[in-house]
């Protein structure tokens, strides 16, 4: 009788389990029990992501908020150094990171969904002071010998590094200086200790306007190159289900692009330009 009754309470068990999953569905029709949030990382890149009174805003933030929430995904956006950011990535301590390019070495850690979240136009920001032309090329810059701001362990185009290689022993070139951010970036140009820096069009603009470097800092008209930015996803992560989240958020966000909405998104970050 004993066996028989412990039978039967493993069976109500079993059964009742089956109908909390049946009626609790998560993103993908199962629920899952104390699933913890997903963590994206990002770089501070204004106005797409970044941290205000301690909390991650922006564009990207928004589009995620959007497309979890109808994925019934809880997720945290944490602000990071792209360095420190990308070690975790590599440790596989993150889940995902926004507002990333593609690269080939990068794909051993992480899965790169085909729709970009955003694509930027670089140009070279410069002082007021020092803007003769309208337009600014990687020849003129070399020949000039102007010494440009670069974010450590970002990205750019192979033309950029073509232009300004790096030594032979792999350090940076002579004219390459590296800053952590793009903020200290901008702060250098505007004190004269760089004379160009070169950034996606949209978080400059929007970066001067914030630092009030308006009466400073201006900029060159002509793209250097474009770039896509999307949200990746990281390989070691051990968070459940990860491939068919990237695959439902790939969905969404061609649906969100589709609908206008993300238009919308968009313009209640970016403001009119400011003084040219």
């Amino acid at each position: 009788m004993k066996f028989f009754h412990n039978i039967c309470i493993s069976s109500f068990a079993s059964f009742g389990l089956i109908i909390v999953l049946l009626f609790n569905p998560g993103p993908h029709g199962i629920a899952h029990a104390e699933e913890r949030k997903l963590v994206v990382v990002a770089e501070a890149w204004p106005p797409f992501e970044f941290e205000e009174d301690g909390k991650a805003v922006g564009i990207g933030v928004d589009i995620m908020s959007h497309i979890f929430k109808k994925m019934n995904v809880a997720f945290e956006v944490r602000i990071l150094p792209w360095a420190r950011a990308w070690k975790m990535i590599e440790a596989g301590k993150v889940d995902a990171a926004s507002s990333i390019s593609r690269k080939k070495e990068r794909m051993q850690y992480l899965s790169y969904p085909n729709e970009d979240i955003w694509t930027s136009e670089y140009i070279f920001f410069v002082r007021r002071d020092k803007k003769k032309t309208s337009s600014m090329s990687y020849a003129q810059a070399g020949k000039e010998n102007l010494k440009i701001g670069v974010i450590k362990g970002n990205t750019y185009h192979e033309d950029f590094w073509k232009a300004f290689p790096n030594k032979a022993d792999g350090t940076l070139n002579d004219q390459l200086e590296e800053a952590a951010d793009a903020e200290t970036n901008l702060r250098k140009l505007a004190r004269g200790r760089i004379d160009l820096y070169v950034v996606d069009k949209i978080i400059g603009r929007y970066l001067i306007s914030m630092m009030n470097l308006e009466d400073e800092i201006t900029w060159y008209d002509n793209i250097l190159f474009s770039k896509g930015y999307t949200i990746a996803f990281v390989k070691k992560s051990g968070y459940p289900r990860l491939k068919q989240i990237e695959e439902r958020f790939e969905k969404e966000l061609k649906r969100l692009k589709k609908s206008g909405q993300y238009n919308e998104i968009q313009k209640k970050w970016i403001k009119e330009n400011p003084r040219h």
